[in-house]
C-alpha cells in the first residue's frame, strides 16, 4: 500500500479518516507525515454503542435522567418523592426510564434512541452537558428538542422538595408535558 500525504488527503475527504491498530478501528486524530493512511472506504465503521444502564421498564415513553453522587440511580428519599410527582401526571415511575448520569458520558439522542424516549424530565443535568447544544431549554421550562421529543431541565429532586417555588414551577412544566 503506498502511503499518502495527511495535507492531502484532508483535501480530498471532508470526513474523519481512520487508521487499523491491532484489528480495531481507531479515530486518527493526530496524523503524523510519516504514518500510513488507509483509505477510507475500505474501513467499517463500528456502529454500535454502549448502552446508558437504565432502571425501569421503560414502557412509558418517559425518559428521567437524574444526577446523583450517592445511589446507583435514585436515592429512597428521591424515589419516594419522585413517585409522587410521577403518579399526579398519571403515569407510573416503574414504567419509565431512569439514568444517573453521574460519572457517565451520556449524549442525549443515544439515550433517546435506547429508550424510545419523548418526554425527557433531567434532575440537576445541564442540557448542554448531554448534547443540546442548539436548543439549551431553559430551567422549569417545556421545550421541544426535535424527533418527537420534550425536555424540562429542573434543579436537583432534593433542592424541588425543599422550595415550594421550584416545586410549582415544575409542576406547571409537568402539566404541560402531559396535558393533566
Amino acid at each position: 500500500m503506498e502511503k499518502l500525504h495527511p495535507h492531502s488527503l484532508s483535501t480530498i475527504y471532508q470526513e474523519k479518516l481512520y487508521k487499523i491498530d491491532n484489528e480495531f478501528i481507531t479515530p486518527n486524530e493526530v496524523i503524523q507525515n510519516e504514518e500510513q493512511i488507509i483509505h477510507p472506504t475500505s474501513i467499517k465503521k463500528d456502529t454500535s454503542r454502549t448502552l446508558i444502564p437504565t432502571q425501569g421498564k421503560g414502557i412509558n415513553n418517559i425518559l428521567i435522567i437524574n444526577f446523583d453522587t450517592a445511589s446507583e440511580f435514585i436515592s429512597q428519599n428521591d424515589s419516594a418523592f419522585l413517585t409522587k410527582i410521577i403518579a399526579a401526571t398519571k403515569n407510573n415511575l416503574e414504567e419509565c426510564s431512569l439514568v444517573n448520569a453521574y460519572n457517565k458520558q451520556i449524549v442525549i439522542q443515544d439515550i433517546i434512541n435506547q429508550t424510545n424516549a419523548q418526554n425527557i424530565i433531567c434532575f440537576g443535568v445541564n442540557p448542554f452537558e448531554i448534547g443540546l447544544k442548539d436548543k439549551t431549554p431553559m430551567k422549569y421550562e417545556l421545550s421541544d428538542i426535535g424527533n418527537n421529543s420534550s425536555i424540562i431541565p429542573v434543579d436537583s429532586l432534593k433542592e424541588i422538595s425543599q422550595n415550594d417555588e421550584k416545586k410549582k414551577a415544575f409542576w406547571f412544566a409537568l402539566k404541560r408535558m402531559f396535558n393533566v
